[in-house]
């Protein structure tokens, strides 16, 4: 069992009457920060961030519980860790990276050495090899994490680094490890980052606009005319599975926008002071099925390290 220091980071709620310090950003929309609860899953400085890949975390079904990757700054090699909702310790399962949940009882994951794809059940904590012609994919030597489709129980393999923005798979397989299709690019031709909302059919997008990066929703497709909702230092976008808000990040904090009126609210700010040489990026972030928590990854950058914390908000008060 892994324990750890688990405390609740941000608790102060800022009342409207804050208005005097409000923010304007884009069109000049009012932006407020009403705070909510957080839980600080990991120490500071020490896991790694570069050595990362997708999928980073990943939620169960029924919300309860989270496990992700980490890879300690010591050189011991990724580990993939558990956390329910509420509890005051993290717990590692296993060796291996990208993990993705199957079932409340499953999740799949990479073995990096040799190179498998395997299943994990907590309830037997049995083992065992699924996909196993994943061998024999053209790509399987440069496999770095993948993301699996539970609708087409598919496996999104990925070749590309750990980066600041999300990048999608680049070919699917089937359960017996054969290749199905090419997986056609989500980002791209200014497009930074991307999340959808599959009631909508709408896309929200980080752009890259010369030095700059806006926050735009629009059709897929249409990211060129739509108008910038927000401008900063932007990096993750997550679309609320029931499509009320969308959250996306700037800098270290985390922010909401309503798709409907376009208003702002800041919900986190995990670093708010100045220190020589360090950067903070929230480079993920990934909402609970039933929308009631968001998992935040923060990047902090030095000139000779980094290294990865993550977050969880308490979404369930946000109207």
């Amino acid at each position: 069992m892994f324990k750890m220091n688990l405390r609740t980071i941000i608790t102060i709620l800022v009342a409207a009457a804050l208005a005097a310090g409000l923010l304007c950003v884009a069109g000049c929309r009012p932006e407020r920060a009403e705070l909510v609860r957080a839980w600080q899953l990991t120490p500071d400085n020490t896991y790694s961030g570069p050595s990362l890949v997708d999928e980073a975390m990943s939620w169960s079904p029924d919300s309860k519980s989270l496990i992700f990757q980490v890879v300690s700054t010591k050189g011991n090699g990724p580990s993939i860790m558990r956390w329910v909702v509420g509890e005051k310790q993290i717990e590692r399962v296993t060796r291996g990276t990208s993990p993705n949940y199957t079932s409340n009882d499953t999740f799949v994951f990479l073995q990096t050495y040799p190179k498998i794809l395997l299943e994990h059940t907590f309830s037997t904590n049995i083992q065992r090899q699924v996909a196993k012609d994943f061998e024999k994919v053209d790509i399987h030597r440069d496999v770095s994490g993948f993301t699996y489709d539970p609708v087409e129980k598919t496996y999104l393999l990925r070749i590309s680094d750990f980066t600041a923005f999300y990048q999608p798979g680049c070919v699917a397989i089937d359960e017996n490890g054969r290749q199905t299709k090419i997986v056609p690019p989500t980002t791209g031709s200014g497009v930074l980052d991307r999340s959808c909302d599959s009631k909508s059919n709408q896309s929200a997008v980080i752009f890259a606009a010369g030095d700059s990066r806006e926050l735009r929703i629009s059709e897929p497709g249409k990211e060129l005319e739509a108008e910038a909702l927000a401008k900063g230092s932007l990096g993750a976008v997550a679309w609320q599975p029931d499509g009320q808000i969308v959250a996306f990040s700037d800098s270290s904090e985390v922010k909401i926008i309503s798709p409907q009126n376009g208003k702002i609210q800041t919900v986190a700010r995990f670093f708010d002071r100045e220190e020589a040489g360090r950067s903070d990026s929230i480079c993920r972030l990934k909402w609970s099925p039933n929308g009631r928590y968001l998992a935040a990854l923060n990047l902090v950058s030095y000139e000779l390290n980094s290294y990865a914390v993550l977050y969880v908000l308490d979404m369930s008060h946000i109207k």
